[in-house]
Parts: structure tokens; sequence; C-alpha cells
């Protein structure tokens, strides 16, 4: 059995509840089953046919079964997809990925984390959408494929949990989601999807199609659009724990100036259009999508004003990425794949209140264009049945300016940095060995190195060792280093000034235990830690630096089971930093932690134990019934930041209360839905989404990043969908 023992620094209340989670860990150990969530054609292979066949994963290089993959992947299939009734990306992942978190930013949206490491930026970790990463590298990060409802050209999502820089290059620090679309090796005929949402107030629609044009050509396409005007703060109020001239600490504010939560920017139409060729070696594909997404500026920038009247913040994209992979096998053990991208990637932010008043010609803080070129080799060689090898070259060029003409017809400008245009260049050479010297053992020595033309040099080793003493169980030794370098701009503007980039890394320990009851029921235990040398804003240097060493301990516990008419899994996550070291003593703003200051030992912005299940019930060969459950236990680390605020720092633009203590507390989000077959061709769903919202809005709540004693309550709703297959 699994014992945890958790540190509390906070009232009465959360000790209690600090207890609960121990309760649900309890459960999980008192069964041998699976909380890796399995695609589907895998789950249903018997253990003798895990064995027996290789696939590529985000997790490797070389070709693996998938229960000797060194890392802890959760896979999501279009059919969990469609079963869950997300919304979005985000929702989807906090739904079925265990560890990971959502938070509420008002400097620019919505912010993902794995593991504890979250920032004000997603820049710590990499979304790539058919082996191409995909995140805006001037500035915001993983933001591409997020802020939008149409899911349904997505074949399956593989996250990839901890530093994946080994494989995919600078970026990956905290884990990889790798998205996979349809193509028409995998999607056959026409399909229609309506989706129509209540309370949080949108409509989607999608189309898809397949079309062979010869014998060796096929076609898929996949146009999708939407128009979400989200939740008003009547469903959706926004909270502070501090008064202000116009609300009162604790508060439920919901003036109608207050912008719709997750309503899409300015109330636009956005759109995802993906066209992809496939032939016996290879395929090419064009990819469109435009989205974005309006959110509550932070506080103290519209508290000065009076209202909410300049309280809206926003964000919006567009990408298009042109591909090209074709692969040559020059025999069974040798094969070349050839990759070749093109990126144009715009972004805009809107002004906020205090750039309104400065500029007041601009409707844009900031605008962002970024042009890139990209061209790859990997080479996959099995020398004999024990040894293969695996090596990625890689080139990329990058162009930088302040034309964002693909989203906004502004000028080009930045209102708070001249933004000059610039060109950088980046060479990448990763490689692995996978070594199989008897059944039970296999060993993975890799690593890449990257050169930045900007940032100098980058070195990810990664070394793995899988023991399979039977059929039945895995052991996995994981070693690993990820890096990272600054934004293109922060990085350009540090040279400009002759200030030396630093390099953010993580060196990461994994032990992960595998048991295989049979291939209904599968346990995942994963313990690990890592020493995180972590960039941030300093003072001191006026940029981008070196602000601290953070060290971290956790330990994921996952269970599943599939049945004939009931499939389930569960996971609970613990996740405690061990300590804090500041790169300079006088930094004291900031938001990781407050344990260098002497208060708690928890991360700020993280909850110490989350829970996640989710179930499919199959009532009959007609219906199904399915839902999900994510619960936050608390938020300790932010409540002692806040008084740490409170009695010290005194900072404005930091988390502040005047007492309460709502925000500290525990969340949960409880989805609910049902599907019904009219035909084989023809379904019909509906969901309720944070149906917990219904009973008490404040189990809803979702804190804010960095101020983290306010939150924004997300709204109690339901959705209704119509597929049609032809």
């Amino acid at each position: 059995m699994c014992q945890i023992t958790t540190k509390c620094h906070v009232n009465k209340r959360y000790r209690f509840r600090s207890r609960l989670p121990l309760v649900f860990v309890f459960i999980i150990s008192c069964y041998s089953g699976e909380a890796l969530t399995q695609e589907e054609s895998i789950f249903n292979k018997s253990l003798d046919e895990l064995l027996s066949f290789e696939l590529s994963s985000s997790a490797t290089l070389t070709p693996t079964p998938p229960n000797k993959v060194p890392a802890r992947t959760t896979i999501i299939t279009s059919e969990m997809i469609r079963q869950s009734g997300a919304r979005n990306l985000d929702e989807l992942l906090e739904i079925y990925v265990p560890n990971l978190q959502r938070s509420k930013h008002g400097a620019t949206g919505v912010h993902l984390g794995i593991r504890g490491i979250i920032s004000d930026l997603d820049n710590k970790l990499l979304i790539l959408v058919n082996g191409r990463v995909t995140n805006h590298l001037a500035t915001y990060g993983a933001i591409s494929e997020r802020y939008l409802s149409m899911l349904g050209d997505i074949e399956s999502i593989e996250v990839a949990r901890g530093p994946g820089s080994a494989i995919f290059g600078p970026g990956a620090i905290s884990g990889v989601i790798h998205i996979r679309t349809f193509s028409a090796k995998t999607f056959a005929g026409n399909e229609v999807v309506v989706k129509k949402g209540e309370v949080e107030n949108f409509w989607m629609s999608e189309f898809r199609k397949t079309v062979d044009v010869n014998d060796g050509l096929s076609l898929f396409m996949s146009v999708s659009i939407d128009d979400y005007h989200g939740a008003s703060a009547d469903d959706a109020p926004v909270v502070y724990s501090k008064s202000s001239s116009f609300f009162s600490a604790g508060e439920h504010n919901s003036s109608a100036s207050i912008v719709n939560d997750n309503s899409s920017r300015n109330e636009h139409i956005r759109h995802k259009v993906h066209v992809q060729a496939s032939w016996a070696t290879g395929e090419a594909w064009l990819r469109s999508v435009k989205a974005g997404t309006q959110y509550v500026d932070v506080r103290h920038r519209f508290e000065s004003m009076g209202s909410f009247e300049q309280s809206k913040r926003g964000i919006g994209y567009h990408h298009i990425t042109a591909a090209l992979d074709n692969q040559l096998h020059y025999s069974d053990d040798l094969a070349i794949n050839l990759r070749v991208t093109f990126d144009q990637f715009d972004v805009v932010q809107d002004a906020d209140s205090f750039d309104v008043l400065t500029s007041p010609d601009y409707e844009n803080t900031a605008a962002s264009g970024e042009s890139r070129a990209t061209i790859a080799t990997q080479i996959d060689a099995k020398i004999d049945d024990h040894h293969s090898f695996s090596a990625l070259l890689e080139a990329k060029y990058g162009r930088f300016s302040e034309s964002a003409q693909l989203v906004s017809d502004d000028p080009p400008h930045n209102i708070r940095n001249e933004l000059k245009p610039f060109s950088t260049v980046t060479y990448g050479l990763a490689t692995e060995y996978q070594y199989i010297p008897t059944d039970d053992w296999r060993l993975f020595v890799g690593a890449r190195i990257d050169y930045h033309s900007l940032a100098s040099w980058m070195v990810s080793p990664k070394l793995s060792l899988v023991y399979s003493p039977n059929i039945y169980s895995d052991f996995k030794l994981v070693l690993n280093r990820g890096t990272r370098k600054s934004e293109e701009l922060v990085l350009r503007n540090q040279v400009d000034d002759n200030i030396a980039p630093d390099i953010e890394k993580i060196m990461s320990q994994e032990l992960i235990y595998s048991r295989y009851l049979d291939r209904q029921k599968q346990l995942h235990i994963t313990a690990f830690r890592y020493k995180h040398d972590l960039l941030g804003f300093l003072p001191q240097k006026g940029t981008s630096a070196e602000i601290g060493t953070m060290n971290v301990n956790g330990l994921e516990i996952e269970f599943a089971s599939k049945a004939h008419h009931l499939d389930w899994n569960i996971s609970h996550s613990y996740t405690q930093l061990h300590n804090f070291e500041l790169k300079f003593d006088e930094l004291r703003n900031q938001v990781q932690t407050a344990e260098p200051y002497g208060y708690g030992d928890d991360l700020a912005n993280w909850s110490p134990h989350i829970s996640k299940a989710n179930f499919v019930w199959h009532g009959s060969e007609n219906w199904k019934f399915n839902g999900s459950l994510v619960i936050y236990w608390g938020f300790p680390g932010a409540e002692d930041y806040t008084r740490y605020n409170n009695e010290v720092l005194m900072a404005s633009n930091r988390s502040q209360s005047e007492g309460e203590t709502n925000a500290f507390d525990t969340s949960a989000r409880l989805n609910l839905g049902v599907s019904y077959s009219l035909s084989p061709r023809i379904t019909v769903g509906l969901h309720a989404h944070n149906a917990l919202g219904w009973a008490d809005k404040e189990l809803n709540k979702n804190n804010f990043y960095a101020r983290m004693a306010g939150y924004r309550i997300e709204a109690a709703s339901i959705s209704a969908s119509l597929n049609i297959r032809f």
C-alpha cells in the first residue's frame, strides 16, 4: 500500500480536507489496474500482442512497443474526445491527463501546467501537430490549437509528462502535447457535427470528407467554425479577496462590464481548416487555425479606473502550416524520413487599461508575426534484434516582425517595446540508441544538441532502463534533462543590451512501475523528482534570467478497468516542493512559492493533491452514459503566499486578501453526458458541464495565476450535439 503524508501550514479547514486525498489514494492502491488512458486499438490487444508490435511515441525516437516506452504518457482517442464533451483543448486535457492543471491568468489568458510547473506564459511545454512544434516562439509559447471548441479533426493526443527536450528540443520542460490529426488513412467517408451550448453560449459546426483521387493518392478535408460568446458574469462571476472602491472582498462580481468567460476575442468567428493528401510513402498537409479568447485583466491594471469598464483583455492568433513528409524504406531495417515545414504565425494582444490611456490610437498592445521554415531528416536503423538506432537532424529559420496582418488591421506596432524585424537560425541533432540484451531488459541512451544563433548551445541527454521480469510487470528508470531558452524577442533585446542569455534547465528522475493483470486492468505508479533552474523576470537585470532552483518530489497513481459494459479510470497525483533556492537573496517578488521567505513549503500556484476520474457505461447497444470528475483538494501554497504579501511584500500586483479563504479551498469539476444512436450513422448527445455549480458555485472556481486569492467561477452549463456519418 502506498502512504503519503502531506505538510500543512494553513487553517484547520484545510487540515481536514488534506486527509481526503489520502482516502482517494487508498482506494486506488487496493486494486491492480490501469490509469493510463490507452488508445482503443492498443487497449484491446493482449499482452503478447503488445510485446510483438512497435510504434512511434512522443517519448522515443526508436520504434518501441507501447508498454516499453520509457515515460508516462496519456493517449486520448477521438472516441474519448467525443465522449468527454470537452469544449476546448484545455478542458479535454484537464479531464484525462493526471497531474495536469488549468489556471486562469489576467495577462495572457488560461495557462496549463504539468507536475507543478506553470508560469505566466505557456513556455514550459510544447504543443505539436503531426510532429511539428506549433509554439509561438517570439513571446506567447503554447497557444496554437487552443481557444477552439472544434476538436473533431483530431485522431489522437499523446501527452508525455516530464522533460521532452532530448527528442523535440528546447522548450519541453514540463511535458509534450502531441496532436495527431485524421488523414485519409485513418478516416473514411463523410461526417457532419453540430454542437450548441447554453449558459456558456456557443455554436459549432464541423465537416469532414475523404476522397480517393486515384489508386495511390487520397485526400482528407476538415473544415470547422465556431461562434463562442461564453458565459456572462451572472453565471461566471469574478471574486476577489481584497475590497476595492467598487467591489467588496468575497463578493460575486457580475457587472455587465465584465467580459464573458471563455468568449472568443471580440466575439469573432473562429475557424480550423485541415487538408491532407496521403500516398504510399508520405503525406502533405495544409492547416489554418484562427482563434482567440477574451478574459478579465489583472486587477491592479483596471482598479484605479474605479470600475470594470477597462477590465477586458484578449489575445488572437492565426497560424498557417504547410508540411511535407516522405519516407524512403531502403530495407525492412532502414528508413529515412524527410520533413519540410513552413509556418506563418501572427498574434495580437489587446491593449489593457494603461495602454488605452497612453496609446489611444491602437487597439492592440502588441502585434507579432513569425515566418518559419524547418527541414528535418530522421534515420531509423535496426541493426539486429538487439540493437536499433535513430538520428534526427533539424534546421530552422525564423523571421520575426511587428506585422500581424492575418489577425489585425492595426498598423504594425508594439506599444511597450519597439520590435524591429530580425531573424534567427537553429540547428538540432537528436540521437537515440536502444539496446535489448535479453527479453527482460531494454536500455535507451539518447541526447539532443541544439544551437541557436542568439542563445548558443543547449544539451539535453536522456538515459532510460526498462526491466520486465515477466509479461505482467514493467519497471522503468528514466533520467532526463530538459532545456529552454528565453523567447525570441527577449533574446533579441538581450543581445542588443550585451546581456548573456541564461538557459533554463531541469534535471528529472522517474521510477515507474506498471502492472498488467490482463488486457482489461492495469496499474501505473510513478515516483518523480526534479531540480529546476527556473527562468523568470529578474529586476536586477531588467530581463529574463535565472531566478532560482526549485526542487520538487511527486507521486502519481493511475488505475483503469475496461469491462463489457463499463470502462473507468481514476488517478491521484501528489506534488510537493522540497525547497526553493533563490539566485539572489534580494529577489522578493517571484511568484512560484513563499517558501524562501519563511511562509510554508508549497508551490503557490499548484494544488499538491489532484484527483481525476472518468467513466463510460454502455447502457445498451444505442445508449452510452459518461462522466468525469476533477478535484483540486486545496491550495495551501497560495494561502502561504497571500500571507507573505499581506505581511511583508504588500504588492498590488500580487495575491492579497482581507481574510477571505475560499480561493484556497477545494475546487471540483463534474461533467456528465449521455449519447444515443438513432441509427448506425446518426448520434445525438447531451452534456452537463461543471454540474456541481448548480449546487455550489464556489466548487467551480478557477484561481488566477500569481493573484491566487482571486478567482473566476466557471459556469454550470449544458451542450447538445448531433453527429451524422455518411
